[in-house]
Formats: structure tokens, sequence, C-alpha cells
């Protein structure tokens, strides 16, 4: 296997499913802390920073992999990003 097949293949099956499991399907967003033995906390604050490099992850892994199913989870950090992370007083 060729190291690019490799990494696809990593990205694939471990990279994307861990990103995807951070996903906050009640409160919007994306969990923002989870300690050195992977335990999540779902209390934590959320990072406009966090959230908007998550964008940013998913946005990119749909065009590099020409899967659109991917751009859903782009689009659940956008709406995170503009419900909570912008100022709405203008």
């Amino acid at each position: 296997m060729s190291l690019a097949a490799e990494m696809k293949q990593h990205l694939q099956d471990v990279i994307l499913p861990f990103w995807k499991g951070l996903k906050d399907e009640e409160f919007g967003g994306y969990y923002g802390f989870m300690d050195t033995e992977l335990n999540l906390d779902k209390k934590a604050v959320k990072g406009c920073i966090l959230n908007s490099r998550i964008l940013w992850f998913f946005s990119s892994a749909a065009m590099c992999l020409k899967d659109e199913s991917l751009l859903k989870d782009a689009e659940h950090a956008y709406r995170f990003m503009v419900e909570h992370c912008v100022d709405q007083e203008l």
C-alpha cells in the first residue's frame, strides 16, 4: 500500500470517526474537552476557535475525499459558529 493510500485509509477509518464522535447533537457544535484517558467532558465550554478548525477540517476532508456527506459535519460546526460565536449586536 502506498503512503498516500495508507494516509487516506487512516483519515477515513480513524480520524474522521474520532471527530464525528465529538459532535454534540443536543446543544450544537463539537465538544471541547477530552482528557488524556479520552474521557469526554460534555459540560466543558465549547470554543469558537476549536469549532472553526473543525469546520475547516470537515470542509477540507469533503473536498479531498470527494465525499459530500462530510459537508453535513461541516454545516453542524458552521451553525454553531453562527449561532454562538458571532456577535449578534451591530
